[in-house]
């Protein structure tokens, strides 16, 4: 009876020993669950901070690539204006592309409006100088009530004619307005030329000038206007590369 008793009695031990065991293994397994959790939420945020970053260089390549492309765009109009010669496919692309703003919008129509033939350069407009002051001084050797001889004649003294040299000579004359004109064409000066001779009083030496002055007023719109629009561009990729871009 004794042994059975003792028996017995091992035998509780053992099953609490075996209660206490399972109690421990499911705390512990509780506990793995527990780390487990928290190591899916770490990486489910991992997953999610990927995501972003995965964005953002996206985000940031697509702007890296657009602002290139209006750099791009910009320059090439920029050379062809340089050169003199068309640039409507690159201001399409540029229009397409250019900072929004009531003052790039009327930029942009500027050059619009000069993108098929494009606009003479500085060097052009000197090449063309001469034979339109040659038209000019023969308008203005004709007096205002002139017949067929006094052209005639004016055109016999416009080959022996002394011309004044280039410089700043007074006077609101044909010859002191080309030469004023011309002095300030070679110094690079298109708008000085311009102005010097909008100030010639004859109306038909001014009107011989006509052709000169708006190819060279078209330079200086198209060239103004490139600025602006080129102002604008490198603002916003500066914003852009700050951070700021709007």
């Amino acid at each position: 009876m004794a042994a059975i008793e003792s028996r017995l009695a091992a035998l509780e031990t053992v099953g609490q020993a075996t209660d206490t065991a399972n109690a421990a293994l499911r705390d512990s397994m509780a506990e793995i669950g527990r780390r487990l959790d928290r190591i899916n939420q770490d990486v489910a945020g991992l997953d999610g901070g990927l995501q972003t970053l995965r964005e953002d260089v996206a985000t940031a390549r697509a702007g890296d690539v657009a602002d290139q492309a209006l750099l791009l765009a910009v320059g090439q109009v920029r050379d062809a204006i340089a050169r003199g010669t068309s640039y409507e496919a690159a201001l399409d692309a540029l229009t397409g592309l250019a900072p929004s703003g009531e003052e790039t919008a009327d930029a942009l129509e500027v050059l619009a409006q000069h993108a098929a033939a494009g606009v003479p350069t500085a060097l052009e407009l000197m090449r063309r100088f001469p034979a339109m002051a040659e038209r000019v001084r023969h308008e203005a050797a004709i007096p205002a009530d002139g017949d067929w001889v006094d052209e005639a004649l004016a055109s016999v003294q416009g080959l022996v004619t002394i011309r004044r040299a280039p410089g700043e000579v007074p006077g609101d004359d044909a010859d002191a307005a080309l030469a004023r004109a011309e002095a300030r064409l070679q110094a690079g000066d298109v708008a000085g030329a311009v102005t010097a001779l909008d100030s010639m009083e004859n109306p038909a030496a001014a009107d011989a000038a006509t052709e000169w002055l708006q190819a060279a007023r078209g330079h200086l719109a198209v060239e103004s206007a490139i600025r602006t629009v080129n102002e604008a561009v490198l603002a916003r990729v500066a914003a852009a590369g700050s951070g700021t871009g709007q």
